[in-house]
């Protein structure tokens, strides 16, 4: 089974090198930014991946959320805006991500910005999902109206890829 990374397909191409600061990640075996996936497995280039998060808080382990239900209460961790809350508004949602059509997305209310791509989504002691997209104001900020959508974990899981995932942000 190979260990991977999971961040966020739109970031990324095949085969490239990844980086947090100066440390060399891994390369992108696989890639997915279409329908219902925006998904990068990256390979594990020997990193130790935790489930603490810098604030402290601890990820859940285990299986993905199987069929999150709209108004489920969910959390986020993004390296910009740190922790955050909300819920599902709802579920199979459809998009665009740079121009790219998405659908099967979860539209959800908490609170993410430019940079909090590939954000674990939890709720509970399950895996929800990772972060994809923001809809912001033109300069970037959060308004009135705006929404976040995520790519649901269980969907990528049962794709049939064999890896060990390890969500991460970079």
């Amino acid at each position: 089974m190979k260990k991977s990374f999971l961040i966020p397909g739109h970031a990324v191409a095949l085969n490239d090198k990844v980086y947090i600061g100066n440390t060399l990640l891994g390369t992108v075996i696989e890639r997915a930014f279409q329908n219902q996936y925006d998904f990068a497995y990256v390979e594990n280039n020997g990193n130790t991946a935790t489930n603490k998060l810098p604030n402290g808080n601890t990820l859940p382990l285990g299986s993905a959320y199987s069929d999150p239900p709209q108004g489920l209460n969910l959390s986020a961790y993004g390296c910009v805006s740190g922790k955050q809350s909300g819920k599902i508004l709802s579920v199979n949602y459809s998009n665009s991500i740079d121009g790219v059509a998405v659908k099967g997305m979860l539209k959800t209310s908490y609170t993410a910005v430019h940079r909090d791509s590939g954000a674990p989504v939890w709720s509970s002691d399950s895996p929800v999902g990772m972060q994809s997209a923001s809809a912001l104001s033109s300069n970037g900020a959060w308004v009135s109206g705006s929404f976040t959508i995520c790519t649901v974990l269980y969907e990528i899981c049962k794709r049939g890829s064999v890896h060990d995932i390890y969500l991460t942000t970079f």
